[in-house]
């Protein structure tokens, strides 16, 4: 019984502790940069379930960036309409569950006609389909 008595508290102790080290993970807020790569004007519209972030033009080659704390829970979510020309489409631009390990506290993108591609160091990138 004392075995099953020490297990439990150091399985216990060990799930404290990647709670604790997952939280000082989002002590710090995150920053998310959008360039503009459509060769055009870029009008972005950023919003989250509770903060409309407003509309910018981006000239060609701009950026626009914007940051806050994600939640605890991994939930936060940001997405952004984006148009130029006579396209208009949208793109979930941070998803915590999705984003958190991928970039961390700076994610950065660049917005391409064929859909926003998201960097990494040494020039890696990911790019995403348009979700309209």
């Amino acid at each position: 019984m004392e075995s099953f008595t020490k297990q439990s508290f150091l399985a216990m102790f060990y799930m404290l502790l990647m709670a604790t080290s997952s939280l000082g993970q989002l002590k710090h807020k995150t920053l998310v940069r959008v360039t503009n790569e459509v060769g055009s004007d870029l009008t972005v519209h950023c919003k989250s379930k509770d903060d409309d972030l407003g509309m910018k033009i981006l000239h060609p080659k701009g950026s626009y960036e914007f940051s806050f704390w994600p939640n605890f829970m991994l939930s936060t979510l940001f997405f952004c309409r984006m148009g130029w020309g006579q396209q208009s489409h949208y793109i979930d631009i941070y998803i915590a569950h999705r984003d958190n390990d991928k970039c961390g506290y700076n994610c950065f993108w660049v917005v391409k006609p064929t859909g926003p591609c998201m960097l990494y160091p040494k020039d890696k990138q990911t790019c995403y389909p348009w979700k309209s």
